[in-house]
């Protein structure tokens, strides 16, 4: 991968363009952007339809990307577009917790951070934003113990 993009900084890292002239060519023929959203895309359009995000493989001379082979999940793109409705867009972010609480039953801010790819206090903000405000979820433990779950009866969607 490119100029110190990995797989665990992927969706925050700016952009590096392996041939700077094949995208400056490409961009004045309006084929591409430079917004850098192409990654961010991917992984919210599968999470929006119920999706496992892709693994992403830096192999040294290629990168590999895998895609799940799994079904639409109708419920839950249902709960999304409610939530749309609602005004309640569901980030990236969001949608990589709830993924992530779909398989497991708890979360904390440190496991929050690395899927996010994010630091711990802006994973927190995350976390506290959809259980206060959203209401989603409900927090567990006290101190370096503290775990959020889904709130019931979320847990369904």
């Amino acid at each position: 991968m490119p100029g110190g993009i990995t797989p665990e900084n992927i969706l925050r890292h700016e952009p590096v363009p392996r041939n700077p002239a094949l995208v400056d060519a490409l961009t004045r023929l309006r084929l591409v952007n430079r917004s850098n959203l192409g990654v961010r895309r991917m992984y919210q359009a599968l999470l929006m339809e119920g999706k496992e995000p892709p693994t992403i493989l830096d192999e040294g001379n290629a990168v590999r990307v895998i895609f799940r082979a799994s079904r639409l999940s109708a419920p839950f793109r249902m709960f999304v577009a409610e939530e749309s409705d609602r005004g309640h867009l569901l980030s990236l972010e969001r949608l990589l917790i709830i993924q992530h609480l779909l398989r497991y039953p708890e979360i904390d801010t440190a496991t929050a951070a690395r899927i996010t790819q994010q630091g711990e206090p802006d994973a927190r903000d995350v976390l506290t934003h959809m259980e206060t405000a959203l209401g989603y979820l409900e927090r567990g433990g006290t101190g370096r113990g503290t775990y959020v779950s889904f709130r019931q009866p979320c847990r369904g969607q």
